[in-house]
């Protein structure tokens, strides 16, 4: 198929009993290449591929970067046919300007988003979709990993965590299995605990092994037991 004039629009169109469908270089778009369905009473291309860069726009005829998809609620799927029950599909979406990331049931019916980024504020929520702070962790017992992979064995990984209301700061094993929590701040009173998961008034200092409180002027100074100013 060819046509040699200016700004020439040279098309092969495909049609059955009820759509009609046509490719075409449009010579007054810089000679795009599109993909149009000539039976919707929308005039916009369902595809185009711009000819001075390569880039593919769906839905719109001037894409910005190699891929973009523009329309009301754009979204994209990322399908595993071999993936488990309602675990097959990974989507990306714009609704309303926030971006969203979760799986949707097989159907493609029901969704599940793990991480939403606003975009009127730039809150990130994981766990939630309407984040009030530049990150919000939203769960049963959520819980945060800071974890240093050359750290020694068992002190590799600290964590903060919200279990019961109450706050927690510690340290977890290796394989993320066992507990040693320093710090505790019940929710139910705000009593602070250090060495112990359930102060019973303001501050409460426990220990297995010897109890200290240590005020010097030398950062490296020990002492056995009691309170030493």
């Amino acid at each position: 198929i060819a046509n040699y004039g200016a700004d020439s629009n040279p098309n092969l169109t495909i049609t059955n009993d009820v759509r009609s469908w046509g490719i075409q270089v449009v010579g007054a778009r810089n000679d795009n290449f599109e993909i149009m369905d000539y039976t919707s009473s929308n005039s916009v291309p369902k595809l185009t591929v711009q000819s001075t860069t390569g880039n593919v726009g769906i839905g719109t005829t001037t894409p910005t970067s190699l891929l973009q998809v523009s329309g009301a609620t754009p979204k994209f799927y990322l399908s595993n046919t071999s993936g488990g029950v309602d675990g097959k599909h990974w989507f990306l979406s714009n609704a309303s300007g926030d971006f969203s990331l979760g799986t949707t049931s097989d159907s493609l019916a029901t969704n599940s988003t793990f991480l939403t980024v606003k975009g009127s504020t730039g809150n990130v929520g994981i766990g939630t979709t309407t984040p009030t702070s530049l990150l919000q962790v939203s769960g049963a017992t959520p819980k945060f990993y800071l974890s240093n992979t050359s750290g020694a064995v068992d002190g590799k990984h600290w964590f903060l965590s919200n279990s019961g209301g109450d706050f927690s700061l510690g340290t977890t094993s290796d394989s993320l299995a066992t507990n040693s929590t320093f710090l505790t701040v019940k929710g139910s009173t705000g009593n602070v605990g250090i060495g112990t998961t359930s102060p019973g008034t303001l501050l409460s200092l426990g220990n297995t092994g010897a109890n200290t409180i240590n005020i010097s002027a030398i950062a490296t100074s020990t002492f056995g037991s009691g309170i030493d100013v």
